[in-house]
């Protein structure tokens, strides 16, 4: 079997990570050849080639070139020049950024394609915005090989967002959008024009559509993406339960230089201020109320994903560490946490939350989007019997409404004072986690989904 991955990234991202992680599992197997096409590139993986998608034909590849060398040795008013080179390098693309339209011109994807070091059986997707691929190369690929592709978000199958919140317009057509900053942003509306297009291309093919969750799915099967899709299956994303497991926190503690007797609560978010998807104004007052709580035990929050000074309060220690490629060193700060906590406005199925089960750490979380489904929310008098309906022997965390302060509060509060409701809800994570998040098995189901369809592609052509 011979698999290409595409994405927009490899290490970066959530998405793209998983996608990522695919590949390495892929081709340690025998009879699997697998490589990466990404346009940003972030790992020194020989297997992971880049596709410059923004980059098509001798004149545009001239003002590139010119415009990186000006950015090098800028001077005053350079700016001007560069804005210029973007525009005349390629009108459609600055004109179509202009009008809010999805650029769908260049071809480079098909170029790259001809140099391929062998005939792929399957293109496998993550990733589809954010780099500029030609939406339409999905129809001429379809025809030629089995595409799967698998959903991290709603971008596919709306006129430009991610996620669409409480707006319903994807399934009918978009226009009129109410909020044309939610990412990937746009200068206009062009929503039902790219909803439309869109439409017209999954008309024309023949898809394998993946999503990790429930939630997801169900948005998928009211969208336009389902007119192209030939059979779907929902596939939770896995996690390295060798890598992220759970350690002697005491050790680990004395490692990073932190107190082995202070209740540690992790959050872990690239840029979380930046982050539209993020709740970073709950995540504030949440740890601004906590800091200050009155407590007998030392409190220290670690923030992963920025790098800002820290804050002090009466009771807690706000620390900031930076985002780190180092997957051993993130996997040891989550295993000597107590809890990890999570506030979004929307996810889908964030690999953080299942990185801090798998190492046996109980997670805090707002219910959004697919969260629900990997997190078991534990039922007691302080918690919303709507959000968590799961006793001592299954509960892996708490789950509170998003934007709900005060129950984020309670939860801490809770699972600091029981240091044994701590330890039973870990060590139901952590089996909770091998029985459903592992990698193994997230490989196994993608395995057995690509053999089918292959299978039943060589039957069917055989018996013409």
């Amino acid at each position: 079997m011979k698999i290409v991955f595409v994405s927009a990234g490899d290490v970066q991202g959530g998405g793209n990570l998983v996608g990522y992680r695919l590949h390495q599992e892929l081709k340690k197997q025998p009879n699997i050849k697998s490589l990466m096409l990404v346009s940003l590139k972030m790992s020194t993986d020989d297997s992971v080639y880049v596709v410059n998608y923004k980059v098509s034909g001798f004149w545009e590849s001239w003002c590139e070139s010119l415009k990186i060398k000006i950015v090098n040795r800028p001077w005053k008013g350079s700016w001007q020049l560069i804005k210029f080179l973007e525009v005349i390098s390629n009108p459609w693309r600055y004109y179509c950024n202009w009008a809010g339209k999805d650029y769908f011109g260049s071809h480079s994807f098909r170029e790259f394609y001809k140099q391929l070091p062998w005939v792929p059986d399957i293109f496998h997707f993550h990733v589809l915005h954010g780099y500029g691929f030609n939406l339409n190369d999905l129809q001429w690929l379809s025809q030629r090989h089995k595409v799967f592709i698998t959903l991290h978000d709603g971008w596919t199958f709306s006129g430009h967002c991610a996620h669409s919140f409480d707006c319903t317009r994807w399934k009918t057509g978009c226009g009129k959008c109410p909020d044309l900053t939610i990412p990937p942003a746009v200068n206009r509306d062009a929503t039902h024009f790219n909803w439309r297009r869109k439409k017209r291309i999954y008309s024309n093919c023949q898809l394998y559509v993946a999503t990790p969750c429930n939630w997801l799915m169900e948005k998928v099967n009211q969208s336009i993406l389902n007119l192209g899709i030939a059979e779907s299956k929902v596939i939770s994303n896995g996690i390295d339960a060798e890598l992220f497991s759970p350690r002697p926190k005491a050790l680990l503690r004395s490692k990073y230089n932190f107190d082995e007797h202070d209740f540690i609560l992790l959050f872990a978010s690239y840029g979380i201020k930046r982050k539209r998807w993020k709740n970073f104004a709950m995540l504030t007052e949440v740890i601004d109320r906590v800091g200050e709580m009155n407590t007998e035990k030392k409190i220290l929050i670690i923030a992963l994903g920025d790098n800002q000074p820290s804050k002090q309060y009466t009771y807690a220690k706000l620390v900031f560490l930076p985002y780190s490629k180092d997957a051993s060193y993130v996997a040891e700060l989550f295993s000597m946490s107590d809890v990890y906590l999570h506030a979004s406005n929307m996810d889908t199925f964030p690999n953080v939350i299942l990185e801090a089960l798998s190492s046996g750490v109980p997670v805090i979380a707002t219910a959004v989007g697919g969260i629900p489904e990997q997190v078991k929310g534990l039922r007691n008098e302080l918690t919303d019997s709507s959000l968590n309906g799961f006793g001592h022997s299954e509960a892996t965390g708490i789950l509170v409404a998003n934007n709900d302060s005060d129950k984020m509060v309670d939860a801490i509060q809770y699972l600091l004072s029981d240091h044994h409701i701590r330890e039973t809800l870990g060590k139901n994570a952590r089996i909770d986690s091998m029985k459903r998040f592992s990698q193994e098995l997230q490989l196994k189901k993608y395995n057995e989904w690509y053999n089918e369809i292959l299978k039943d592609y060589k039957s069917l052509k055989n018996s013409v």
